[in-house]
């Protein structure tokens, strides 16, 4: 459910624009071809018409943006991941590191002290 999110949102957001529109454009038909044809249910739905595509396509790109963010935000989460194991592999190989630069230190005294 929770997999791929930004991508169902990025979805989401295109059906949501595609049926504000359409309800936009349907209360504008409404009004101008209502019972009561007068210039000012022209402009009441006029107004409708860019109040409501302009609406629908604000809120689309901020749920796209939302997207598009948790895509992002989870390919953040992958890279961190694969960091940590990385970091994890380093930090199993740096045990026997210590032990080996000892030992190079050990050998260099000694010829250090034979010279």
């Amino acid at each position: 459910m929770f997999k791929h999110s930004g991508q169902k949102l990025k979805i989401i957001a295109i059906i949501w624009f595609i049926l504000c529109c359409a309800a936009a454009i349907t209360f504008a038909c409404v009004y101008w071809f209502g019972e009561s044809e007068t210039e000012k249910n022209f402009w009441i739905g006029l107004a409708i018409l860019v109040g409501g595509l302009f609406a629908s396509w604000l809120t689309a790109l901020q749920t796209y943006a939302l997207g598009q963010a948790a895509d992002r935000a989870e390919a953040a989460a992958e890279d961190a991941r694969s960091a940590l194991k990385q970091i994890s592999k380093l930090d199993d190989k740096m045990d026997t590191v210590p032990d080996t630069l000892l030992e190079g230190l050990k050998k260099k005294k000694k010829k250090d002290k034979e010279a």
